[in-house]
């Protein structure tokens, strides 16, 4: 291929094409013509393409490098150095694939040919860094490595710890022991190798204190990993300040805890322990190194009570029960100092032991002088502090107006609250009662109820107040214990407690508020709290019957009304009719509504004078469907009322008989103008379909029904059906003929498979078994019923129907199948 003379883009393109197939002279052509072509010395930027668009590019074998000619192998060397950053072509310099002799050539090949960061395909991290093949590499070549890449070979030998790479190195020009980031005096101290330190701290251009111009801390960077022995030496040299920055290196030493390195500095004779006011014993007591604590107080110059005692207030602050124990027996430590901000803190944080040393030191008792400690326990609930300070009598917990029981009282701690009511020196009825007050406010059932049982608290102090506060703001378990309260009598100032509760939507409070007399939900309360006049409530509950559970349109109070009439709320539709005056097709409306639901209170206050016949009647035959007894007979019984039973062909009877409503069936029949026989018995023949048994039995014993109207249709509906009580109480019946139809009360019942009435027809002498072309014997034998086939075969022999036997086969009826062959043949 003449790379030379073709395009870059068809390069690519053959490229693409041939690109697995390239020999390595075919890739050293590309890359020489690459650099006459468009692409001046950055012909990487070719194969980063081939390798964004997914083209599989072949890596060339190193191996194959070692049998060419010297002058192509070092053509492709200086190739690959070019080429080498690239993903592609990494494996080719991994240090697996290329000794140190075939790298140092391919690196001396490229000197002043190849990019700063080629070496980086050696892959040496330091995860994976080799400080013998570095060497062999660094030490024949002259290839400039870069300021990255010396940083890296520098940096990698510190961190292993190789002090033969590392004194090379710092006589090689090209590497600077003295760079950021990457600096080998941090990686050498951070990984703990004293002679690198060493060695590096022995070349003037290495200064422990900065790097490049910036400061560095390589002694806090060794004791914070431990190394003693590094932080020691890095101290002695000339270039570092122990005084630096207030003694920051000893206080760095004591709040890490090192003692070791604590006293190796006291022995410094530049070093001031008691620098910036004794910090270092008050960080050492904060952090509980009592080693350290116990040194520094055998120093002259320091002073644990500097600063208002504040190593002590630390030690006791974060619980370090030896350092508190050490400072309280020195004699220049005052516990007390500072209003007993020792036991302050000590408290705060719940460290007993402390605090009972320090109870235990007479000049902390001596300075009580509030009942802050024991105010800030109670309003924290420390149950045990509150025990252990009520013990010592310079606690009062009744000072400052009993602060110490109403702090506890604000935060429920029902715990503290007993034992403070525990004590004669507290009074719970401070300011009226306020501590019931804000237990109910709160919600505090268990404080509430342990209140009341000390009896001094009583509920129905200033109009009841408590009761009021727990309406209002809902706690239902709380002011179930309010009114369960002897002390508590229900009257008139209920009237306040109802109207905060429904202020405040709470229907729990309410009805638990309700005498027990009245309800929410079937109007009782609605009507009282009109009559009441309690506005609140009133809104209140008719938003919760009407208002909030359907929707409010603009028909008014009329709907209202039909909504009420069919909850059932009687009183509170006693009060909506009351409002206004309502036309005959409102009233209408309301009949049929509570007919419907059976509402018979209602329809008693319904003024039903003005409701046309035609609406009576139909709301009448309405109850006689759903079987609404009351509503019935009440229709019946009013003489007011023009309410004709046998309307529309006697309805009601029918539809009755047909729902099964037996006490309404009954009391329909005893009505003289009501025809039990109408349409044929319509209502007799459903009510057997239907297997209605008391009201047939009825019928057929009370009344002069005809039972066999329409050809018996009701016996052949009930075995249809299969009703064999009703089928055995009609054949008692001289007037019914299972017969009729030829025998169709046979044919529905083999057909159904009722067994038990097939066997009860039998009995009867007027059947005829084989009508319709033993239509019942080849219906049983089709859907498999094998006993009813038995009762109805023949005693002579017949001939099964074609498709009986095709049917029972389809059913899979085995038996009976081979019973109809062997019958047949």
């Amino acid at each position: 291929m003449d790379f030379a003379t073709t395009g870059f883009g068809v390069i690519r393109r053959e490229l693409g094409i041939i690109g697995s197939h390239l020999t390595i002279s075919e890739y050293l052509e590309f890359w020489k013509c690459s650099t006459s072509v468009d692409i001046p010395i950055k012909p990487y930027l070719t194969w980063n393409s081939y390798v964004a668009s997914s083209h599989e590019i072949f890596a060339p074998d190193p191996s194959l490098f070692m049998n060419l000619d010297a002058e192509i192998n070092d053509d492709i060397i200086i190739y690959l150095g070019t080429m080498g950053h690239v993903c592609q072509f990494q494996k080719c310099f991994s240090r697996n694939r290329f000794s140190p002799e075939v790298i140092t050539q391919i690196l001396n090949a490229c000197v002043g040919k190849t990019f700063p960061n080629t070496f980086n395909n050696f892959n040496f991290n330091r995860s994976r860094f080799y400080p013998e093949i570095i060497f062999e590499i660094v030490k024949d070549t002259n290839f400039d490595f870069g300021l990255d890449f010396s940083r890296l070979i520098f940096c990698g030998a510190a961190a292993v710890g190789d002090v033969q790479l590392v004194e090379f190195l710092l006589n090689d020009r090209r590497f600077n022991p003295n760079v950021l980031p990457g600096n080998p005096l941090i990686q050498a101290v951070k990984n703990g190798h004293f002679e690198v330190v060493k060695k590096l701290l022995s070349d003037n251009r290495v200064k422990p204190t900065e790097a490049e111009g910036l400061p560095i801390d390589v002694v806090s960077l060794a004791a914070t990993y431990n190394h003693t022995d590094i932080a020691k030496l890095l101290l002695n040299n000339s270039n570092v300040d122990v005084t630096i920055r207030d003694q920051y290196y000893f206080r760095y030493f004591v709040v890490q805890g090192n003692l070791e390195m604590v006293e190796y500095m006291l022995k410094t004779p530049l070093v001031d322990p008691a620098v910036l006011n004794n910090v270092a014993i008050c960080d050492a007591s904060f952090y509980g190194h009592f080693e350290i604590v116990t040194r520094l107080l055998q120093h002259p110059d320091v002073n644990p009570a500097d600063v208002d005692n504040r190593a002590f207030r630390r030690a006791a602050e974060n619980g370090h029960l030896n350092v508190v124990r050490l400072l309280v027996a020195d004699q220049r430590v005052d516990p007390a100092d500072n209003s007993n901000k020792a036991l302050q803190v000590a408290c705060n944080n719940l460290h007993l032991e402390i605090v009972k040393i320090l109870l235990a030191d007479q000049r902390v008792l001596n300075s009580v002088d509030d009942n802050n400690v024991m105010e800030k326990c109670c309003q924290r609930g420390d149950t045990v502090l509150v025990e252990l300070l009520l013990g010592y009598a310079q606690f009062n917990p009744a000072a400052r107006d009993n602060r110490c029981i109403r702090m506890a009282c604000e935060g429920g701690h029902y715990h503290v609250m007993k034992l403070l009511l525990a004590d004669p020196r507290v009074d719970p009825t401070i300011r009226n009662h306020e501590l019931l007050r804000t237990a109910t406010l709160l919600g505090h059932h268990h404080v509430v109820k342990l209140l009341l049982e000390d009896g001094r608290c009583n509920p129905a102090q200033i109009r009841n107040t408590s009761i009021q506060v727990a309406a209002a703001s809902g706690h239902f378990s709380v002011l179930e214990l309010l009114i369960k309260d002897s002390r508590v009598k229900f009257d008139e100032k209920y009237s306040l407690a109802l109207e905060l509760a429904a202020e405040q939507r709470n229907i729990g409070v309410v009805e638990r508020l309700l005498p027990k007399q009245y309800n929410i939900y079937d109007g009782t309360a609605f009507f009282w709290a009109h009559q009441n006049e309690l506005p609140s409530l009133f809104r209140f509950l008719q938003e919760i019957i009407i208002g909030s559970t359907h929707e409010h349109c603009s028909a008014g109070i009329h709907q209202d009304i039909s909504y009420v009439i069919k909850l059932g709320y009687t009183a509170m539709a006693k009060f909506l009719l009351e409002q206004t005056v309502h036309s005959k097709e409102n009233l209408g409306q309301f009949v049929r509504i509570a007919a419907y639901y059976g509402r018979v209170d209602i329809l008693r206050l319904l003024e039903l004078d003005g409701v046309e016949n035609g609406v009576l009647n139909q709301a009448f035959t309405t109850v006689c469907i759903k079987g609404h007894f009351s509503c019935a007979h009440y229709f019946l019984n009013n003489r007011k009322l023009a309410v004709d039973p046998s309307h529309s062909d006697n309805l009601p009877f029918r539809l009755a008989c047909r729902a099964g409503h037996y006490s309404i069936v009954k009391l329909l029949a005893k009505d003289p103008r009501v025809d039990v026989n109408s349409r044929k018995s319509q209502g007799f023949r459903m009510a057997c379909g239907r297997g209605h048994y008391s009201i047939v039995k009825f019928l057929l014993q009370n009344t002069q029904i005809i039972p066999n109207t329409k050809s018996n249709q009701a016996i052949r509906l009930a075995c249809a059906e299969g009703h064999y009580k009703i089928v055995k109480l009609l054949l008692q019946d001289p007037r019914v003929d299972p017969s009729a139809c030829e025998s169709q009360a046979l044919q529905f019942a083999a057909y159904k498979g009722y067994t038990h009435i097939v066997e009860r027809l039998l009995e009867d002498s007027r059947i005829e078994k084989y009508t319709n072309n033993y239509f019942a014997i080849n219906a049983a034998a089709c859907y498999g019923y094998s006993e009813i086939v038995e009762l109805l075969l023949p005693e002579g022999r017949m001939l099964f129907h074609p498709r009986t036997i095709q049917w029972a086969n389809e059913i899979g009826a085995n038996d009976l199948l081979q019973f109809i062959i062997e019958y047949q043949s």
